[in-house]
């Protein structure tokens, strides 16, 4: 029989699963959007200033969620050693 404890860290275990998985779908998004707005450009007349800043800002926000997608990566293997 687990004790309260061991069910406590099975639990966050699969909450970080979650989140893990969350995150990953979060930034195969970003991921998409910066990848399809550059192929975007190739097909259209460019507005150079406003594709620039589009652009920038597409590339951060898959940067951002690269960021928490590793940052929740870390905590599951985290979790799995200590309860593994």
């Amino acid at each position: 029989m687990k004790s309260v404890q061991e069910v406590k860290e099975v639990n966050e275990c699969l909450e970080l699963h979650k989140a893990l998985s969350e995150a990953e779908v979060a930034y195969q998004h970003k991921f998409d959007a910066v990848k399809n707005f550059e192929l975007g450009l190739i097909s259209r007349t460019v507005n150079v200033p406003q594709d620039l800043q589009e652009w920038d800002r597409l590339q951060e926000e898959e940067r951002v969620a690269y960021d928490k997608r590793e940052a929740a990566r870390k905590a599951y293997k985290k979790c799995l050693k200590r309860t593994g």
